[in-house]
């Protein structure tokens, strides 16, 4: 259950119930829904594939959206804290909030732990490299229950047996979807597919 799940404090500064009440606070109610949906899915595909830690799946899911209900300028001021680079500056909140959340879980919630931490950062476009975990929240943000688009079904499907296809399965139907709604796409989004793109060619 995931009620069950203790926070040891080596990994944050809160308990589950602490970060949980805070992001009541924070996120709009049908966020905080969200939170928790992709919490549970990220757990149970850990289970499924022997992910052990299941203290950092649940701070790192509770933890992606964190930012996501912040003004576009306070996520931004977070977002090229953790990553101050050039090409952010033409990124928008899609992208801005999962860098931010991984700012602010070093700087209010003391996570210094990398894996937690780089999962948060990835999970909007993922990364060229990716831990398992990493894996586990991009997915779980996906195919959580709550979701409903053309193409979940599948991506569930895929993810009972492959984990590495349903990455790319999303990065891919992600840069298809934005293309065709004539909205820009993130110029590391597509290096970072290209990337999976060759891998997936063997």
């Amino acid at each position: 259950m995931v009620s069950e799940i203790l926070y040891t404090k080596d990994y944050i500064n809160v308990t589950r119930e602490e970060l949980l009440n805070n992001l009541k606070e924070e996120l709009k109610p049908k966020r905080f829904k969200h939170v928790l949906r992709v919490e549970e899915t990220a757990l149970e595909l850990a289970r499924q594939y022997d992910y052990k830690d299941l203290e950092k799946v649940s701070i790192s899911a509770l933890m992606h959206d964190h930012c996501k209900d912040y003004s576009d300028e306070k996520m931004y001021q977070l977002a090229t804290m953790y990553a101050p680079y050039e090409p952010l500056r033409v990124a928008n909140e899609a992208v801005w909030h999962g860098l931010a959340a991984a700012e602010l879980a070093r700087a209010k919630y003391s996570v210094f732990d990398d894996e937690i931490i780089h999962a948060i950062a990835q999970h909007t476009i993922g990364a060229k490299e990716m831990s398992l975990l990493s894996k586990l929240l991009f997915v779980a943000d996906y195919i959580e229950p709550g979701r409903n688009f053309d193409g979940v079904a599948e991506a569930r499907k895929l993810a009972e047996t492959d984990l590495d296809a349903v990455v790319f399965y999303k990065m891919r139907e992600t840069i298809k979807h934005l293309v065709e709604t004539n909205k820009k796409v993130y110029v590391e989004s597509v290096v970072i597919y290209n990337h999976w793109a060759k891998k997936q060619e063997g």
